[in-house]
């Protein structure tokens, strides 16, 4: 889980599983091809 679409490509290439985490003081609101979270309860594991 990442605010950073380059951590979450970096992460996604070593073949973790991620999520794009959309908070207030975000900058970047855009996940792109990332599933987006607004909590950790949206993690499934």
């Amino acid at each position: 889980m990442s605010d950073s679409r380059s951590e979450l490509e970096a992460a996604r290439a070593a073949g973790m599983a991620t999520r794009f985490s959309v908070r207030q003081e975000n900058p970047s609101k855009d996940p792109g091809p990332f599933e987006a979270i607004t909590s950790l309860d949206q993690i499934v594991l």
